[in-house]
This record gives structure tokens, C-alpha cells and sequence, in this order.
């Protein structure tokens, strides 16, 4: 026994001199490093010619501080524990200080708001206190996280033109990949920055904890454990962000970011950041319900009376026809809301349109905004059901590829192209596009000195000739899937009128004017012209083409234009009230022969699958899946859903209540989220 405990000790005094060592080449190391750093950068002393002595001494002074702060031993016992609890204070505030200051977004931060971010920070640090249990693992790890949280926002807004986004995590792999092509260079705050926190960090390393017992330190564990769960239930409780003043800007995550700090923004967004598996999910399940629904298929078709048989030169005359796709922003008849007063009429071309035309009431699953999660829901098929308030697929999820209308069409023979008169950026369609199986993405840069509406938005008009453009552009036999988003009626609707050929007199039904529902009608009005002029052209082309036409969601015109319109207030509202606001109108209309149809209710999800079927080409199985479904369940979005006896039915988070609900979430969750059990004869 004695030997062993001599062996024990032995090894220890090993290990402690392996870690001096280690430390002392660290110390080392640093002091040579973090000079050598200041003395090769010279660029960062110069403005103008004239040399910045106070800012060299500064950085001089922290490059030879930082390294000798680590020589001196930590100071242990009662005393040092109040400098460590200072340092659990100053060290956070610094590192939001330089987290805030590499994003420039400072002075948009209430006194209130940056405290928060303070805090945050706390939060980050006692976790890893509670995961090591160890003071000093906690300053360095903590202050590392911080501090590279905020360079990789300052790159990551460099590049993309929007912050670092906890989804971002999933796209570090392609960030490595290109990670060349990108100019990623050490910078003058970034040096501060890196300076101040490692001298931050050396001293308050400096205080030392005593030896603790065993009992106590679980004890440090319970209480950890427990604050944080405190902390963060907080954080993420009703109400919590609003005591702030402080909203998510889904749409601009660079207004979210300036009045909420960089911590404030991600933590607010990671909320979102995870969907949970189904309970019972599983492939095999999934399977299971895509059989079910194959053998209702085939159940209904063998029920049917068989069609004649087609000739051979009827079906050498099969339609082949071009396919277009336009998601017009914000387009939208507020009329389903209530009675308005209008001195000219809005929508006459629209509804004008009866041959070969199918039409009929659409659901979106949002209202005033993000739009992307409208596209998503048409060029994929899922639905926003499954998903909680603010999730926003295109930059959480997507990451890698995705079955839907692009690809289908692409596997017919189709070139695939998306147009959209914005920067690329924007909802990070740049990267979700390609995923989605588009060969083109024609952003803002395709529009060459574009016809602006209100000075911000390039106009409709404008956007359908290069449609037009690209659409004349194709070659001989090539067929065209081209998925078109305007954006002349985006919101707000108090913008200067610029591009405004006529202006619509809105007054409400107690005949008081309404200047943003004005700006707005106004707008629709000349949509709706635009929209006349498009249908004209292709009316002339000498190519079968079908055109999907629909609005994403409606405008946000104010509260109390709406309550008037409706006649109560929104307290007031039932379900069937707040489903008003999520209706626009749809068209798909043909310059062929085409079986007239009105659609009494259809949500986006399923609109992809039915332009499908009336463009001839059947799609793939999870189409088809949804087809089925569609005659069970024809409206379903983020608030709820309606069967087919026209009952609505509010969301109940619970979705294994109704099986067709749950069905679809299980089919959803395998094509969406299981990028390895996928089945194939959904994807194809």
C-alpha cells in the first residue's frame, strides 16, 4: 500500500512539472507573439500619414501585460474570493464592450439593454463554472466563447451582409469549405479587442480558489444548476423581451441586432433554433402511413371509371407547357375583411380572368411579413403547422438538400430559375436556392438601372419585363420553370409616392381616410394593371404556358383599419376573425385550354402540388401524399387547419389528436429533418 501511495505521489509532482512547463512555454510563447503582433502591423498606427503613438503604447503595453500577469502565482483564500467575484463582472463587461464595439453596433444600445448583455454573458460564463468547476476554466473558456462569438459576427456581416445567427452553427462545415475564397484578415478592433480580454483574463486568473471539499463542490453544482435553470427559463418565459422594449425583426436581423446588442439577438433567436422529433417517429413508421395513403390512391382510381383509351396522336399532343410562378408581395383583397370605400375599383383585371383559369381563396401562414416562409410552403410542400411561432426555415433548417417544385420540374426536363428583385442575401435565399434544386437565382444585380416604386422597390411592371427577358432568353426546346417574387408592394405604407401613376382614396366604413390602406390599395391597383399587361404577352406566345398567380401574405395597414373594416376590436376577434387575415387570392391561369375551377379554400403548402396537376406532370410521392391529403384536410396553416366539411379547427400543439394532422407531421419530419432515412419514393 505504501509503495502505491508513493507511486501516486510521484506521478503528481510529474504531472505538476509537465504543467509548469506547459505554462511556462504558454508565457513564453505569448510574450513573443503578442509584440511581434503590434510590431508587423504597423497599418494600424497610420491615419493620414500621421502616426498613432497613443494607440501603439496601448497595444505595446497589453502585448508585454497580458504574459506578465501569468508569471505572478494566484493569490488563494477569503480575500481573493471578493476580487474573483469583481472579476465575474468586469470581465464579462469587457467582453460585451469588444463583442459590441467589432459590430459597430454600440450606439444603438440603451444603458438598460447593454446590462442585459452583460448578463448574458454571466450566463455563458457560470455555465462553463458549472460544467468544469473550476474558476479559471471558466474565465478563459467563457472569454474565448464571447470573444469569438463576436469576430465570427463581425466576419460573418462582412461577408453576408446580416449578423451571426445561432443557426449558423449548422452551416460551419460550407463556412470551412469556401473559407478561402473570403479575404479573412486581422484588423485593428479585432487586435483590441483580442489584447484587452487576454489581459482581462491573465489577472482575473490571478485569484484562486482554496481547496474545496467534496461536499461543497456539489453543492456549487446544485446551486449552478439551479440558477441557470432560472436564468435562461426566464429568459425564454412570456413577456421577458417586451419588458425591454425589444422585438424580433425576422425580416432584418441587422435591426434586431442594433437594439437588442449581439448576445441580446442570439439568445432572442434561439428560441427557434430546434425542432423536436416527433414522439413516435420513426422510417418504418413513416413508411407505414405512405403505404396507407398509396392504397387509398389506387383504392379511388379503381373505383373510377376507366377513360377511353387515348389515340397516339392524342397523346403525341400532350401539353408540355412552360411553368411560371409569381408570389406577388403582399398582393391581397382586404375586402374579406369587412366593407371599405374605395373612388376606383383595385382588382377588375383580376378577377376578369375566367377561361382557362382556375381560382379561388388561398391561406397564408403569415401576416405583414416573412415572406420566405411563404415560398417556402409553396416550393416545398411543408407546412408552418409543425413549426413554432418565428421559425424561419430558410436560414434555420435549410442545410442541405430539399425535395420540391425545383426539383421535380428539373427531374422533367425543366430549367429551373428563380427571379427576385432584391439582394441575394435576403432571407439567405443565396444559399437556400441552390438547395432547393434551382439553376439560377437572378437577384437585384439581373435588374439593370430598374424601375423604381416609392424610391425603395423595384416596381412590378419592372420585374415582369425581365421576366419577359429571361423567359425570351431560353433556347429552342428548352423548357422554362421560372418562380418569380415581386416586391413593389412591400410595406411600409406611408413612403413617399414616387412611381405612383394614380392614387387610390381609401376611407373606412365609418368614411374616415386611411392613408397607409390608400398607399396600399394604390398600389394593388397598379399590380393589377401590371399583372394584365404580363397575362397579354404570354397570351401571344405560341408555347403552351400555365402562370401560378398569388400573394404571400396580407399588408399590415394598422390595427385600426382593421378593427373598423371588421367592425370589433381585436379582443374581440374569434378564430374565424383572425383567419380572415390570412387570406389572399390565388389564380392559375393558362394560355391554353384549361378546366375552369374555383377553389373554395386552399392553403399555400398545397398550391406547388396543385399547379402541378394542372400543368399535367404528377410530382413526386410526397405530392402526391399531399394530394391525398388535401382531400381531408384542404387548409392548413400556422394557426390551424379545415377539414373537408368546412369546420376549422384552431392548432393544438398536441397533433397526434387528429391522425391526418399527425400523419403529416411524421411524413413532414422524414422528408424535412432525416437527411439519412428519407425515403425515396417521397423524394422522387
Amino acid at each position: 500500500m505504501a509503495e502505491i501511495i508513493k507511486h501516486y505521489q510521484r506521478l503528481k509532482e510529474s504531472l505538476g512539472r509537465k504543467k509548469e512547463k506547459i505554462k511556462l512555454g504558454l508565457i513564453v510563447a505569448l510574450a513573443v507573439i503578442l509584440p511581434a503582433v503590434v510590431l508587423t502591423h504597423p497599418e494600424f498606427y497610420y491615419e493620414e500619414d500621421s502616426f498613432l503613438r497613443g494607440l501603439f503604447g496601448f497595444h505595446m503595453l497589453l502585448a508585454i501585460a497580458a504574459p506578465a500577469m501569468l508569471i505572478i502565482s494566484p493569490w488563494r483564500g477569503y480575500g481573493a474570493r471578493i476580487f474573483q467575484l469583481a472579476s465575474f463582472f468586469i470581465v464579462p463587461f469587457l467582453a460585451v464592450w469588444g463583442v459590441q464595439m467589432l459590430a459597430g453596433y454600440e450606439s444603438g444600445l440603451t444603458e438598460e439593454v447593454f446590462w442585459l448583455n452583460v448578463f448574458l454573458a454571466q450566463i455563458v460564463y457560470v455555465l462553463f463554472l458549472l460544467l468544469t468547476q473550476n474558476y479559471r476554466a471558466m474565465m478563459v473558456l467563457g472569454s474565448l466563447t464571447v470573444t469569438v462569438i463576436g469576430i465570427g459576427n463581425y466576419f460573418v456581416h462582412l461577408f453576408r451582409g446580416t449578423p451571426l445567427l445561432p443557426w449558423d452553427i449548422y452551416a460551419v462545415g460550407t463556412a470551412m469549405e469556401v473559407g478561402g475564397a473570403y479575404d479573412i484578415a486581422l484588423t485593428r478592433d479585432i487586435l483590441t479587442v483580442v489584447l484587452v480580454m487576454l489581459l482581462a483574463v491573465a489577472v482575473a486568473t490571478r485569484f484562486a480558489r482554496g481547496k474545496v471539499r467534496w461536499y461543497k463542490r456539489a453543492a456549487d453544482v446544485v446551486v449552478l444548476f439551479l440558477a441557470l435553470s432560472v436564468c435562461i427559463s426566464g429568459i425564454y418565459s412570456e413577456g421577458f423581451w417586451y419588458k425591454f422594449g425589444l422585438t424580433l425583426n425576422a425580416w432584418d436581423q441587422n435591426l434586431t441586432y442594433t437594439d437588442t446588442g449581439i448576445l441580446g439577438g442570439l439568445f432572442m433567436n434561439g428560441k427557434y433554433l430546434y425542432t423536436e422529433e416527433p414522439e413516435d417517429y420513426s422510417v418504418k413508421k413513416t413508411e407505414e402511413i405512405v403505404e396507407k395513403y398509396q392504397a387509398k390512391a389506387q383504392l379511388k382510381q379503381s373505383e373510377q371509371e376507366p377513360d377511353e383509351l387515348l389515340t397516339t396522336e392524342e397523346t403525341d399532343a400532350k401539353v408540355e407547357p412552360h411553368i411560371i410562378a409569381i408570389m406577388n408581395e403582399s398582393f391581397a383583397d382586404l375586402s374579406v375583411l369587412g366593407d371599405f370605400y374605395t373612388d376606383k375599383s383595385y382588382l377588375s383585371n383580376f378577377y376578369s380572368y375566367t377561361d382557362n383559369t382556375v381560382r379561388g381563396t388561398l391561406y397564408s401562414s403569415v401576416l405583414g411579413g416573412t415572406t420566405c416562409n411563404s415560398e417556402f410552403e409553396f416550393l416545398t410542400g411543408n407546412s408552418m403547422y409543425f413549426f413554432g411561432a418565428g421559425y424561419l426555415p430558410y436560414q434555420q433548417a435549410i442545410n442541405f438538400e430539399q425535395p420540391s417544385l425545383a426539383t421535380i420540374l428539373k427531374d422533367e426536363g425543366y430549367t429551373t430559375v428563380a427571379m427576385h428583385p432584391a439582394p441575394a442575401k435576403n432571407w439567405q435565399r443565396n444559399h437556400v436556392y441552390p438547395l432547393l434544386g434551382f439553376d439560377e437565382f437572378l437577384d437585384i444585380d439581373y435588374f439593370e438601372n430598374p424601375q423604381m416604386m416609392r424610391w425603395y422597390y423595384v416596381s412590378d411592371a419592372c420585374d415582369y419585363n425581365y421576366l419577359i427577358k429571361r423567359f425570351e432568353e431560353r433556347e429552342e426546346g428548352e423548357k422554362m420553370f421560372i418562380f418569380n417574387i415581386t416586391i413593389q408592394n412591400h410595406g411600409g405604407y406611408e413612403l413617399i409616392t414616387s412611381g405612383m401613376r394614380e392614387f387610390v382614396a381609401v376611407r373606412d366604413s365609418l368614411g374616415r381616410s386611411n392613408g397607409p390602406a390608400s398607399q396600399y390599395i394604390s398600389l394593388i391597383r397598379q399590380s393589377d394593371k401590371d399583372l394584365k399587361n404580363l397575362l397579354d404577352y404570354f397570351e401571344t406566345v405560341d408555347e403552351p404556358v400555365i402562370i401560378c398567380f398569388f400573394g404571400d401574405h396580407q399588408p399590415s395597414v394598422g390595427d385600426e383599419f382593421v378593427e373598423t373594416t371588421m367592425g370589433k376590436t381585436m379582443e374581440e376577434f374569434t378564430f374565424e376573425d383572425k383567419l380572415k387575415q390570412y387570406q389572399v387570392p390565388f389564380m392559375i391561369w393558362a394560355n391554353y385550354d384549361l378546366e375552369e375551377e374555383y377553389v373554395d379554400a386552399i392553403s399555400i403548402n398545397y398550391l406547388g402540388g396543385l399547379l402541378l396537376e394542372k400543368a399535367g406532370i404528377e410530382g413526386n410521392g410526397y405530392m402526391q401524399f399531399l394530394n391525398e391529403l388535401r382531400e381531408e384536410i384542404p387548409m392548413i396553416n400556422a394557426l390551424g387547419y379545415m377539414t373537408n366539411d368546412g369546420t376549422i379547427h384552431e392548432k393544438d400543439e398536441d397533433f397526434s389528436q387528429n391522425e391526418l394532422i399527425h400523419d403529416y407531421q411524421i411524413v413532414q419530419y422524414n422528408v424535412f429533418h432525416d437527411k439519412k432515412g428519407r425515403l425515396e419514393e417521397l423524394e422522387k
